[in-house]
């Protein structure tokens, strides 16, 4: 299965503390120890709880989706 989604945590000031591709959320969620509901929220951009922005240095977090052709090879094309 190749990678299909693409996450980012960058930190109050913009620095890039973490990037890294994964094939599924339910991993991203694993590795960032946040539940996949979270993760969830955060791939289709819903509105978080309002809690979070009580936090004063809450990192940014960006999952993009990767586009995967189901049609093609995991590894030549013609």
């Amino acid at each position: 299965m190749k990678d299909r989604y693409h996450c980012t945590v960058q930190d109050f000031k913009g620095d890039i503390l973490f990037d890294k591709r994964y094939k599924t959320l339910m991993d991203i969620a694993t590795d960032l120890g946040l539940t996949y509901s979270i993760i969830s929220d955060i791939v289709i951009k819903r509105r978080l709880d309002k809690k979070w922005k009580n936090f004063k240095f809450q990192p940014k977090i960006e999952i993009q989706k990767l586009n995967v052709d189901k049609n093609k090879d995991d590894g030549d094309s013609d």
